[in-house]
């Protein structure tokens, strides 16, 4: 009986050294979340990859998560590239996510609720994107929607759209620059096209029944 006592003390004596190192790396980790170095997000998902702990940003990208300053957290959020960091070199500064420029990136920002519309439409306006597609091999603006805008059809200067919308209605899809509606974009040098995209369906209702066939949206540098 005595010696099954030493040997019960003995793996607690050997055990507790370990569970003290454990306890002295786990550390309260908080910081702000943002994307273009100035916007913050909000709802990003933030896991700790070995204890498993998890947590969002606020409103105003502020977050706190419990982790072991060794293990690895991963920050995500729709329409963002993800990041994983070690805890230990997190430092003080905020976390900057970037935005993924594709075809889906915009609505999935959106409707994960982490930036809102006029925010995120004013960065993609002002600041370099990701994978920044380069124009300046197209001889005219026409040329680059044919090329890069798939979901559109382009006839000498009239865009229409490729889903069917009506047998009597004009089938032209709205001609949005820089956030204004317009008639004529002929005037648009290639080089100047910092993006370009076709939006429909929800995307395309803020236009009202003039985005009825959806809106071409392009934002000159």
């Amino acid at each position: 009986m005595i010696k099954i006592k030493i040997f019960l003390a003995t793996i607690i004596i050997t055990l507790f050294p370990v569970y003290c190192i454990h306890a002295q790396d786990d550390i309260v980790l908080e910081g702000q979340v943002l994307t273009f170095n100035r916007f913050p997000l909000n709802n990003v998902s933030i896991k700790a990859i070995r204890t498993g702990n998890t947590t969002l940003t606020d409103s105003l990208g502020f977050y706190q998560i419990t982790c072991n300053r060794k293990e690895k957290i991963e920050f995500r959020a729709y329409g963002f590239v993800a990041r994983r960091i070690k805890a230990g070199k997190i430092s003080g500064e905020p976390l900057n996510l970037i935005y993924s420029n594709t075809k889906t990136s915009f609505r999935e920002a959106i409707s994960g609720g982490h930036i809102n519309r006029e925010d995120l439409e004013m960065a993609i306006r002002t600041y370099p994107l990701k994978g920044e597609k380069d124009f300046t091999k197209y001889s005219d603006i026409y040329q680059l929607i044919k090329s890069e805008v798939y979901n559109v059809n382009v006839n000498g200067t009239i865009i229409t759209t490729k889903q069917f919308t009506s047998f009597l209605g004009s089938q032209e899809v709205l001609l949005v620059v820089n956030g204004s509606v317009v008639t004529d974009i002929s005037f648009i040098n290639p080089n100047d096209v910092k993006s370009i995209r076709y939006v429909n369906d929800a995307e395309s209702s803020k236009y009202g029944s003039r985005g009825a066939n959806g809106a071409l949206e392009i934002v000159l540098k």
